[in-house]
């Protein structure tokens, strides 16, 4: 017969599960174990032209400094158009269009090349309405050639920038053509001594007059912006 009194007692069931605390001697603190977890996908490569940079995949410390500033580096539109003008001493007049003084004294045909030696879309002034025509006619102090003559055709005046017809007939028989505008003065066109070729008078109310080609007179050019 077993004597119960000397049997070993059974040692109960630890409320710990097992492997949740590290061996060691008793007060330890108690190691916590997180459980495994699937790994987090890393940052997506920045896209900087063809080739694909990951600041991560580089191993340089400095790769995610280099990649947070490629935005800064990268230099905004340029939306902005150039201011377009008249430089000194040309002067901007009411049509978006740069008119300069020629002030020696030169016949139509040289004071046409003078005007279109100014460059390109430069020639004598065409005055096409009344404002270009009053600003014309302030701006000046004496007569000056105007980009208007009929020598292709008698009677036929025309704008030599674009040849477009603008009077047709003398100054008793003549009108405008097309409701184009215009300002001759009393009995102009004449065609006095084969007058051919335009002038402006300022001290005239800035009306027009012809005469020939080949006196001498200032000038007045227009070009475009620039």
């Amino acid at each position: 017969m077993v004597d119960e009194s000397v049997v070993a007692p059974v040692d109960s069931p630890s409320d710990e599960p097992s492997g949740s605390r590290a061996e060691g001697s008793a007060g330890d603190e108690p190691t916590v174990t997180t459980p495994a977890t699937e790994a987090l996908p890393g940052p997506i490569p920045l896209d900087v032209g063809d080739a694909l940079v990951s600041p991560e995949a580089t191993g340089d410390p400095g790769a995610a400094d280099a990649a947070a500033g490629l935005d800064s580096a990268i230099p905004p539109p340029n939306d902005a158009s150039p201011t377009l003008g008249c430089a000194a001493p040309e002067r901007s007049g009411p049509n978006d269009s740069c008119y300069a003084t020629v002030a020696t004294l030169l016949s139509w045909f040289d004071a046409r090349q003078s005007c279109r030696s100014l460059g390109d879309g430069w020639d004598l002034a065409a005055i096409r309405d009344d404002r270009v025509n009053q600003f014309l006619a302030a701006l000046l102090t004496s007569e000056a050639w105007i980009g208007a003559s009929d020598r292709d055709t008698e009677g036929t005046w025309v704008w030599v920038d674009d040849g477009v017809t603008f009077w047709s007939g003398s100054a008793d028989a003549g009108s405008a053509a097309n409701g184009a505008y215009v300002n001759w003065n009393l009995a102009e066109p004449n065609n006095l001594s084969n007058s051919d070729c335009a002038r402006i008078q300022p001290g005239v109310a800035g009306t027009w007059a012809d005469l020939d080609c080949a006196a001498l007179r200032s000038a007045v050019c227009a070009g475009p912006l620039h």
